[in-house]
């Protein structure tokens, strides 16, 4: 008989610090929520150079995360429209090399705008804000002043 109490004694006691375990959680063992992300809206433009044979993407809405970088948004579309997008990663941040295979060369390249304004900052360092439109587009480095 001692022994059946003893045992009851112990497997209350595993028991009850189980219990407490559990509580300590702060969430009584319960997943915390799931936060899903705050969307905006933004717009991306990609023109592409004559003669590549791609047609333009003109004002294309797009639901980003907030917080998404110009570069960031940019990898979203291709992923969506199975564009390749490639870049160098560079001491001051990404540089877009290649989008759906137009390259860039010697004489031209890819530089991106923000609401048709030229702009210095690298694309990977821009966050995007609720409207913008992201303009990527194909330029003669001669014509960059256009």
């Amino acid at each position: 008989m001692k022994k059946i109490t003893v045992l009851l004694l112990a497997l209350i006691l595993v028991l009850s610090l189980a219990a407490c375990g559990a509580g300590e959680s702060g969430n009584n063992g319960e997943s915390a929520p799931v936060t899903e992300p705050v969307m905006i809206n933004a717009y991306i433009d990609v023109d592409y150079p004559d003669g590549s044979g791609i047609a333009d993407v003109d004002d294309l809405l797009m639901q980003i995360p907030e917080g998404t970088t110009a570069f960031g948004m940019l990898q979203l579309y291709a992923q969506e429209n199975n564009v390749e997008v490639v870049y160098e990663d560079r001491d001051a941040g990404k540089y877009v090399t290649s989008i759906n295979g137009v390259a860039e060369n010697s004489r031209a390249g890819w530089a991106y705008e923000i609401d048709d304004a030229m702009t210095l900052d690298e694309p990977d360092k821009h966050v995007v804000k609720e409207g913008q439109e992201i303009i990527w587009e194909y330029h003669e480095w001669n014509d960059i002043d256009d």
